[in-house]
C-alpha cells in the first residue's frame, strides 16, 4: 500500500474557543479561514508492508560527531515522541513528532485507490523546529539534540 503523509499546523486565526458564538463564527468565516496551514505532504514511494507505532515513546538519533577522533557518529535518545515507522522492502521511513507539539494524529484509508493517508496536526501555538519533512521536534527537544552534539 502507498502511504501519503500530511503534517499541518493548526491556523491560529481559526476560531477555537468553545462558546455560544462558535457555530455562528464557523458559518460566517469557516470557508474564508483555513483550519490548518498546509506544511508538508509527501508520499512514501514504496510498497509499504506494515507500520509500527513504538511501544516506547523514544527514538535514538544518529548524529554526526564534531570530534571525529572519537567516532564519526554518536547516538542521542529522546523520549516523549510520537514515532511511527513505515516499513517496506528496501528500508524504513520514520515519522517523528514531539508529543508536546502534537495536537492530533489521524489515519484514513481509501480502499478504491489503495492509498493510506496519515495526518499529523501540530498545535498552533507550539514552538517547533522542522528538521526534515518527517521529523518535527519541539524547541526543547531540538535544543537537547544540539547541546548533545557539542
Amino acid at each position: 500500500m502507498q502511504i501519503q503523509i500530511n503534517i499541518s499546523v493548526r491556523n491560529k486565526d481559526w476560531y477555537w474557543s468553545e462558546d455560544d458564538y462558535q457555530k455562528e463564527w464557523i458559518i460566517i468565516n469557516g470557508d474564508k479561514v483555513a483550519k490548518y496551514s498546509p506544511s508538508v505532504s509527501f508520499l512514501i514511494d514504496a510498497e509499504v508492508q506494515e507500520y509500527k507505532k513504538g511501544d516506547l515513546d523514544k527514538y535514538t538519533f544518529k548524529l554526526k560527531n564534531t570530534d571525529q577522533s572519537v567516532s564519526p557518529y554518536r547516538e542521542v535518545s529522546i523520549g516523549q515522541l510520537d514515532v511511527t515507522e513505515f516499513i517496506y522492502a528496501d528500508g524504513i521511513t520514520p515519522v517523528i513528532v514531539s508529543k508536546s507539539i502534537l495536537h492530533n494524529v489521524m489515519a484514513a484509508q481509501n480502499h478504491g485507490m489503495g492509498k493510506f493517508y496519515w495526518y499529523y496536526f501540530i498545535k498552533e501555538d507550539a514552538d517547533y523546529i522542522q528538521l526534515e519533512s518527517n521529523i518535527w521536534l519541539s524547541k526543547a527537544h531540538y535544543d537537547h539534540l544540539n547541546n548533545d552534539r557539542n
